[in-house]
């Protein structure tokens, strides 16, 4: 599974091509500096550039997703409003790139493969959002739901015990006091017919200047592990005469309760992270443990993607803070039996190797002018696409974590 990350959240990157030279150090305990990962780079090759005649801000590859032998492509900015988005996928047999369909998003931001079947969730619908969307590829091609009523955005769907639960960001037009706008509310939603219909599973609590939102939900030892973000709004003349007429602080709603699991039919609050101000938590499955990268901030939201992650690691009943480090967090790959994180350390890209969060294999990708924005694994290639709608491949050399 990978992990939703922010599209804030971004790296230095170099467009090179050429053969492969593989940068692997085993290190454990806490990096911090780029002095004491000594690693040759990693080149890569270009496969190609299959969005370079969209508009500039549509060229990010957010996403590569590997499915029935094609590398699928997300694209897109849903905050500058680029859509509608079309389905492009790499036949990795044919090697070149393909269209197969028009998905009515502003962007493409997450691939999810779900029962056999790969899904899009909605992240910005371009219609009218008294409804969200999601897009289910079977056998007889892509259909498009849009089933998910009230979800202005759609961030993510797993499958849990025969039902597919989605995260969404909800809006509802309750009245909110004469000021402009109207709170949206994190919300769970659940499907027993893969995505035809959704039925309420939880609701986030909501005030007229509070909004919410489920970015992240995840399967760990038998739970559903689901995390909330809650951020102020101007929607009263009270919170305007405090705030003015900016957004306000993320803050700690429910006295930081950051986590909401769902065990034996019911749903519940945990605190598994100490620290005030979660923003964003992005969840990953490494092993037997739950790795969660948290970032933490307050006030303006442009700078949370200038705050360094920190890494915890969850058992199931504790969590223990890692000593692992990076400036940021890009994409996050997991296997089975290893999992691969794309992240910048200091102004220097890598990709991350693990396969128990203590001991790490370096991959360092070339310096350049671009940002890395997305990883995905085959056997022994790295596939990485750019800021610039180029995508990548690397060959790596087969290491003990595998």
């Amino acid at each position: 599974m990978r992990a939703c990350v922010s599209l804030l959240l971004t790296l230095g990157m170099l467009v090179l091509s050429g053969s492969v030279a593989h940068a692997q150090e085993e290190l454990k305990g806490s990096v911090t500096k780029v002095e004491e990962i000594r690693a040759n780079q990693l080149e890569v090759t270009l496969i190609g550039q299959p969005v370079a005649k969209k508009e500039e801000a549509a060229r990010k590859i957010n996403e590569l997703k590997i499915f029935n032998n094609r590398l699928y492509i997300g694209y897109g900015c849903w905050t500058r409003n680029t859509g509608p988005t079309e389905i492009i996928y790499y036949d990795l047999t044919a090697k070149e790139f393909r269209t197969e369909g028009l998905v009515d998003e502003e962007a493409i931001v997450k691939y999810r493969v779900l029962n056999d079947r790969l899904v899009i969730p909605g992240i910005d619908a371009t219609e009218y959002w008294n409804a969200g969307n999601c897009y289910v590829r079977d056998g007889g091609g892509w259909q498009k739901h849009r089933s998910l009523l009230e979800a202005a955005h759609v961030y993510d769907i797993v499958s849990f015990e025969n039902r597919w639960y989605a995260g969404t960001h909800s809006i509802f037009g309750f009245p909110s006091g004469g000021m402009s706008g109207t709170p949206g509310v994190g919300m769970i939603v659940s499907s027993a017919n893969q995505g035809v219909s959704w039925e309420l599973e939880y609701a986030a609590p909501v005030d007229v200047n509070t909004d919410s939102f489920i970015r992240s939900i995840i399967e760990y030892k038998g739970k559903l592990y689901a995390f909330t973000t809650f951020q102020t709004g101007p929607n009263t003349t009270s919170y305007i005469k405090k705030y003015g007429k900016s957004r306000g602080p993320v803050y700690d709603a429910l006295g930081s309760l950051d986590t909401i699991v769902y065990e034996d039919g019911l749903w519940n609050y945990r605190n598994l992270i100490q620290d005030p101000n979660v923003f964003e938590i992005v969840p990953f499955v490494v092993g037997d443990s739950l790795c969660l990268s948290v970032v933490c901030g307050e006030g303006d939201p442009a700078d949370w993607g200038l705050i360094s992650p920190v890494f915890y690691e969850f058992d199931g009943e504790s969590t223990q803070k890692l000593a692992f480090h990076c400036s940021s967090l890009v994409d996050v790959v997991t296997r089975p039996d290893v999992t691969f994180l794309l992240i910048r350390l200091d102004k220097k890209s890598y990709v991350a190797e693990t396969q128990d969060l203590h001991q790490w294999t370096y991959y360092s990708l070339p310096v350049g002018q671009k940002d890395w924005l997305s990883l995905e694994c085959e056997g022994q290639s790295f596939y990485l696409g750019t800021s610039e709608g180029s995508v990548y491949r690397a060959e790596r050399q087969s290491s003990g974590a595998e």
